[in-house]
């Protein structure tokens, strides 16, 4: 799909995070970011920054956005039918670890943020 694509990783050997949650945090929100790209003419990006720091994990993923979003109770849906389960299970991760996460589209960019305390 020629994206450009720079991850910025940091996280040790041993998390907290259990690797299947991890597998559906990391999974659904790629998943989701590479569909959106898909439809871009301009530009196509994706950035992924994932650290560790002080029992929390942090992920951040950036990713060029050319369509209109629509939300519901600051969650990102799919209009499509048998879409649309992807930011609920990041959402579900997020309360799992009692963190949080964030959906936003701006100028062209939408970004996932996620922080996950042990």
């Amino acid at each position: 799909m020629n994206v450009a694509f720079s991850p910025q990783l940091i996280v040790p050997k041993e998390i907290f995070v259990h690797d299947l949650d991890l597998c559906v945090l990391l999974g659904n929100a790629l998943d989701n970011a590479l569909k959106s790209i898909s439809n871009c003419k301009e530009e196509r990006f994706l950035h992924l920054i994932l650290h560790c720091h002080e029992n929390k994990l942090f992920m951040e993923l950036k990713n060029s956005c050319e369509t209109a979003v629509a939300f519901e109770n600051d969650l990102p849906i799919s209009l499509k039918q048998g879409h649309g389960y992807g930011s609920k299970s990041i959402h579900y991760i997020a309360e799992k670890y009692h963190g949080l996460c964030s959906f936003e589209l701006t100028e062209n960019v939408f970004i996932t943020k996620v922080i996950l305390h042990n």
